[in-house]
């Protein structure tokens, strides 16, 4: 399963238009958007209504390799609200075919460790992408540094949230490729998050 937004998108019983649309771009991405579609909590509200804009990309494993084989997938939100009155809101993650393994992002309004779920006026959530993908830090050499690897020793492991801690709390002054390391969800900012995307890391790959 995969689970971009799930949550009551509504037509208004045929009022309002469901702009649903795929499309395959010839360069191993097949891209599913909802454009402008009313959220069901308030359709009845239209044409004021909310309305969720947001893409769902599988890319093609073949053409951008991964270290299992497996294809990427990507989130990516232009504009959502995440608005619920019962209190449900959205679920955002994957779930495997046999439904035994999946990775939740988000569950009525609770953050997954190591998400980045920030939420502005009204639910607003905007320019936010997610990637689910098996590949390590050190699969991509065009990243700028070795992300979560922040004392550059080329091993994860608890050595790395120490200095992440230590970098967070001033106790040393990282260089460059050190801070870029310590922001492990490379969100811009080295916080508690990227200690948590670090512990799971190291736990995901004992």
């Amino acid at each position: 399963m995969l689970a971009p937004f799930m949550d009551d998108l509504d037509d208004n019983d045929g009022t309002e238009p469901f702009n649903v649309y795929s499309y395959n771009d010839g360069n191993g991405r097949f891209i599913v958007q909802w454009d402008d579609v009313s959220n069901g909590e308030d359709d009845q509200l239209c044409p004021n209504c909310i309305k969720e804009t947001f893409q769902l990309i599988l890319h093609d494993p073949s053409v951008f390799e991964t270290d299992s084989g497996d294809g990427e997938i990507i989130y990516q939100y232009k504009e959502i609200y995440d608005i619920d009155s019962n209190g449900n809101y959205s679920t955002i993650g994957i779930e495997s075919p046999d439904q035994n393994i999946g990775v939740q992002y988000l569950f009525s309004q609770n953050s997954g460790l190591g998400a980045t779920w920030i939420e502005g006026d009204g639910g607003l959530v905007e320019n936010l992408a997610i990637k689910f993908t098996t590949n390590s830090p050190y699969s991509d050499s065009s990243a700028p540094c070795l992300v979560m690897d922040v004392n550059q020793d080329g091993v994860i492991n608890v050595v790395d949230i120490v200095n992440t801690v230590n970098i967070i709390f001033n106790i040393i002054i990282p260089n460059s490729d050190q801070e870029c390391a310590a922001d492990a969800n490379e969100d811009g900012v080295v916080n508690v998050v990227d200690i948590v995307t670090i512990v799971n890391f190291i736990f995901a790959d004992l």
